[in-house]
């Protein structure tokens, strides 16, 4: 399980990656949000499933990804290019 991104932001810029994971699609919204990555700290790709690991948070059958950006105090902002993500939902 892995997501992989190709983004050119500007410095000072911010592209974050965070998913929520629940058993109902209606329970997502109250899920623990897990940060995935960082852009442009992280590199690519990323593991989606260790992200879910390491903040001790159990998967779940339905997956909620957001992707923020956050332009810069000069005015430069994000450009995501591409993004793909590699999930296995449990049951």
């Amino acid at each position: 399980d892995s997501t992989a991104c190709q983004c050119a932001p500007p410095s000072a810029v911010c592209i974050s990656f965070a998913a929520r994971s629940a058993s109902t699609t209606g329970a997502l919204g109250a899920a623990t949000p897990v940060t995935l990555a960082l852009a442009p700290r992280d590199t690519s790709p990323t593991n989606a499933a260790a992200a879910f690991v390491a903040a001790g948070v159990a998967p779940a059958r339905h997956f909620r990804l957001t992707i923020s950006m956050q332009a810069a105090e000069s005015g430069g902002t994000p450009l995501l290019q591409s993004f793909n993500l590699g999930w296995r939902c449990p049951r």
